[in-house]
């Protein structure tokens, strides 16, 4: 299975590089980050696995796309609101051997090692995309966290396509409330997934 970093963990791993501290890692075992689109407005699509991230959805602006291994079949790409300050990650990855139960309790564990803070508030399913296709969903509570050091609400939802893992990863300042959830909503209800 490819070697698949948090978000935050890549970060801080490019931050060690840029200052020097990380001297003992190897290049190629860092995450790529890279502009997806060729323009800002065009949709930039991962050849991969089909899926096409349109540069905005809902009103989220695409951001950076990140690869997390040699084969760019593990990617992630960042989508943006402003305000409320929302911020998505949108992983999509191939399934390892797993089952998407076994990916999901993988995935809430990380987000426990990411943030020891974090608490579970509930699970469930949940409709995403225009063709309505069931996730795996945990809500998070995570205090003092990145979104402007304020309590954040985060949802983890894992679904499967064919052969792929899709995650997604959303966090919002609790004082956001229900327009912050609304909007949060709208992105998975508009987000498309291509055909198995």
């Amino acid at each position: 299975m490819p070697k698949k970093w948090p978000l935050s963990c890549a970060i801080l791993a490019i931050g060690w590089m840029m200052l020097g501290l990380g001297q003992s890692l190897a290049a190629s075992d860092l995450p790529r980050s890279f502009s997806a689109g060729s323009t800002p407005s065009s949709p930039w699509v991962h050849r991969d696995s089909g899926f096409s991230f349109p540069a905005e959805v809902a009103g989220f602006k695409r951001g950076h796309a990140i690869e997390y291994d040699g084969s760019g079949q593990d990617v992630s790409v960042a989508y943006n609101y402003l305000d409320p300050r929302i911020i998505v990650t949108f992983y999509v990855y191939p399934l390892g051997g797993l089952t998407l139960d076994e990916e999901f309790l993988r995935r809430q564990n990380e987000v426990k090692t990411v943030s020891p803070s974090a608490k579970l508030v509930s699970t469930g399913t949940a409709k995403v995309s225009p063709q309505g296709l069931t996730a795996l969903i945990g809500t998070y509570s995570i205090p003092n966290s990145f979104i402007d050091g304020k309590l954040i609400k985060s949802l983890l939802l894992v679904g499967q396509r064919g052969d792929r893992f899709i995650e997604y990863r959303i966090s919002f300042p609790v004082a956001g409330g229900d327009a912050a959830s609304d909007l949060a909503q709208r992105f998975l209800a508009e987000f498309s997934w291509p055909q198995p």
